[in-house]
C-alpha cells in the first residue's frame, strides 16, 4: 500500500494547528529580522513607491502609462499609505515591507493547502516549514518588490482551483465560486507582475482534469474553467486597454524573436545555448532553496528508479501524488523554461535571477515535503520501527528540525549588503541643492533619496568607465564619449562602478575638482563595486555659452 494509504488523515488536531501556525510564526519572524537589518531598499523598490506616490495626486490611468512596472504593488501601497500617513521615504519603505511580508505569509498558508490536496497533511506540514525559511522566497518577502504578492495570489489561484475541482468532480455546482474566485486571484496576480498570467492556464487545467471527476460533470467543469478566465480577463482588460497592451515590460515576442535566432545553431545546441540552459537550472536550484532542492531530488529519484529501472521499493516509499497535482507542480517550469532559457541569451550572462524561477520553484516545493518523508519511512525501515506513530512523528520532527537547522542561516541575509552609499550620497544631494533637482545616475538610489527625478542613461551605456587621454581634454569629455551629451544640464551626477568596468579613475576626478564648475563630494559607502561619486554642476556650468560647448 502507498504511503497515503498507509497513514490516513485523521480530523484536524490542535498540535497540528500549532505546528501551522509555528511555522507561519517563524516564517513572519525571520522576514521581520531581514526587513529590519536592510541596508536600503530594492532598487526596484524605489520605482515601486515613486508610482505609489504619484497614485495620490495623478488619475490612475496617466500613473499607469508613464510606469512600465505593473501597477499592483504600487497600489496597494498607496492605498495604505493613504489610510497610515507614513512620512517619507522610511516610513513609506516599512509600509512596502510590511505588504510583502503579509503577501509571503498569505503565500505559505496557500503553499499549505495545495501540498495537502497532492499529497496528505504531513507532507503538506512539512512543506510549510521548508518554505517558511526559503532563502529566495524570504528575501523577495522582505523587501520593496512586488514578487512576494505576485506569488501569493497565482498560489491562492491554484489553491482554489483544487478546491474548484474537488466540489465539481463530485458533481456540486458551488465549485463555479471556487473557480471564479481564483480567475480573480489570476488577475490580481496579474497587475503585480505579467508573468503570473500564466496561472490562468494552469489553474484552468486544475479545473478541467479529467481524472476522479463523476460522469456527467464535464460540462459543469467546462463552464468553470469558462468563468475562471473571463474573471481574470476582468482585471487584465482594464490595466492591458490602459497601456495598449499586456504589458510595458519585456514581452514573449521581445525574448523568443530576439534570443530565438541563437537557441540553434547548425542543427545542434550552441554553446551560448548550454550555458543559458545550465545558468537556469542553477537559478531554479536557488529558488528552491538550500534543503528544498536535495529533498525533492530525492522524490524524484525515488520514482525515476520506480518507474524507469522497476527498482522494487517497498511501497510504503512510494508517496504518490495526485494526478491533477502532477500538472499544478510541472506545468509552470514546462512553460516558463523556453522563456527563460530565451531570456538568458537575449539579455546575456547574469540577467536572470533566482527571483524569475520563483513561482514555479515554490509549487515544486510540495515534492520537498514528500521527499523528507521518504526519508521519514527509510529511517523507520532501516531501525524496524516502522507502524510505530510515536516514532514516525518522532523522526519527521528530527528530519524537518534538521532541515530548518540547516536553512535558517541562509535564510537571514544582510539585504543589499554594502549598498549604503547610494542613500549616502542622494542625502548629500539634497542637502546641497535641495529636492526636486535631476540626478543623473546608473540607478535609482541616489535620485530616490535626493528627491529627484532619476534618468538612468549611464546604466544602459555601452562604453566602459575607462580614462583616456583624450578624456582629459575637458572635464565633460569623458561624459560626451558616454552618450551623455547633455549631462552638465544635470546638476548632479551620482556614478559607481555598478555596471561598469572599473571604478572612475582619480585622475578624472582630480581635474573636476580643479575645475571651478564642479564639486566632487565621496566616495560614499565602503570601497570597493559599491563606492559612490557625487559630482555637482556649480550654477555657471548652467549657463547658455558653457552649454554651447557639449
Amino acid at each position: 500500500m502507498s504511503m497515503n494509504e498507509f497513514a490516513p488523515e485523521t480530523p484536524r488536531s490542535r498540535l497540528h494547528l500549532l505546528a501551522l501556525a509555528g511555522a507561519l510564526l517563524v516564517g513572519a519572524g525571520a522576514r521581520v529580522y531581514v526587513a529590519a537589518h536592510a541596508e536600503i531598499l530594492a532598487r526596484d523598490g524605489t520605482v515601486y513607491l515613486l508610482m505609489a506616490r504619484e497614485f495620490q495626486s495623478a488619475p490612475a490611468g496617466e500613473v499607469a502609462r508613464s510606469f512600465a512596472y505593473h501597477p499592483g504593488y504600487s497600489a496597494v501601497v498607496s492605498v495604505l499609505a493613504g489610510w497610515l500617513h507614513p512620512a517619507w521615504p522610511d516610513g513609506w519603505i516599512v509600509l512596502a515591507r510590511g505588504v510583502s511580508i503579509v503577501a509571503g505569509l498569505v503565500a505559505l498558508a496557500a503553499l499549505y493547502a495545495i501540498a495537502r490536496n497532492i499529497f496528505d497533511r504531513r507532507v503538506a506540514m512539512v512543506t510549510v516549514w521548508l518554505a517558511a525559511l526559503g532563502e529566495t522566497f524570504t528575501e523577495v518577502s522582505a523587501d520593496v518588490v512586488s514578487d512576494a504578492p505576485a506569488v501569493a495570489m497565482t498560489l491562492v489561484s491554484v489553491a482554489l482551483a483544487m478546491a474548484a475541482r474537488r466540489a465539481l468532480s463530485a458533481g456540486r455546482p458551488r465549485g463555479m465560486l471556487w473557480a471564479v474566485a481564483s480567475g480573480l486571484a489570476v488577475g490580481a496576480g496579474y497587475l503585480f507582475r505579467p508573468e503570473e498570467l500564466l496561472a490562468a492556464v494552469v489553474s484552468a487545467g486544475i479545473v478541467l482534469w479529467p481524472g476522479e471527476a463523476r460522469t456527467g460533470t464535464r460540462r459543469l467543469r467546462l463552464a468553470a474553467a469558462g468563468g475562471l478566465v473571463a474573471a481574470a480577463l476582468l482585471c487584465v482588460i482594464p490595466y492591458a486597454a490602459a497601456v495598449g497592451g499586456l504589458t510595458q515590460k519585456k514581452t514573449l515576442g521581445d525574448f523568443v524573436c530576439a534570443g530565438g535566432s541563437t537557441l540553434l545553431a547548425d542543427s545542434t545546441l550552441s554553446e551560448e545555448t548550454i550555458g543559458a540552459v545550465r545558468r537556469t537550472f542553477d537559478r531554479g536550484r536557488q529558488a528552491m532553496g538550500l534543503a528544498v532542492a536535495p529533498l525533492a531530488a530525492v522524490f524524484w529519484v525515488t520514482w525515476l528508479l520506480k518507474g524507469i529501472l522497476r527498482v522494487p521499493f517497498p511501497r510504503v516509499l512510494l508517496i504518490r501524488p495526485r494526478p491533477a497535482g502532477l500538472w499544478a507542480m510541472f506545468a509552470p517550469l514546462a512553460f516558463l523554461s523556453p522563456l527563460l532559457v530565451a531570456m538568458e541569451v537575449r539579455l546575456g550572462p547574469g540577467y536572470l535571477s533566482s527571483r524569475h524561477l520563483l513561482m514555479p520553484a515554490l509549487l515544486l516545493t510540495p515534492c520537498a515535503g514528500a521527499g523528507l518523508m521518504i526519508l521519514v519511512q527509510d529511517t523507520l525501515l532501516l531501525t524496524g520501527w516502522l507502524g510505530w506513530a510515536r516514532r514516525e512523528r518522532a523522526f519527521v520532527l528530527l528530519w524537518t528540525g534538521a532541515m530548518v537547522a540547516v536553512s535558517v542561516f541562509r535564510a537571514l541575509p544582510a539585504l543589499h549588503e554594502g549598498k549604503g552609499g547610494y542613500r549616502a550620497a542622494g542625502e548629500a544631494i539634497a542637502r546641497q541643492l535641495g529636492p526636486g533637482r535631476r540626478v543623473l545616475s546608473p540607478n535609482g538610489w541616489a535620485p530616490f533619496f535626493a528627491g529627484s527625478p532619476a534618468d538612468g542613461v549611464m546604466r544602459f551605456s555601452s562604453h566602459p568607465f575607462e580614462l583616456r587621454p583624450e578624456d582629459l581634454a575637458s572635464p565633460d569629455a569623458l561624459w560626451r564619449r558616454m552618450g551623455g551629451e547633455g549631462v552638465l544640464t544635470y546638476p548632479a551626477v551620482a556614478v559607481n562602478r555598478g555596471f561598469l568596468d572599473d571604478a572612475p579613475d582619480p585622475r578624472l576626478f582630480d581635474a573636476l575638482r580643479r575645475d571651478p564648475r564642479f564639486l566632487v563630494l565621496g566616495p560614499f559607502g565602503p570601497a570597493g563595486k559599491h563606492s559612490v561619486w557625487v559630482i555637482l554642476a556649480a550654477p555657471q556650468a548652467e549657463t547658455a555659452p558653457f552649454r554651447q560647448t557639449l
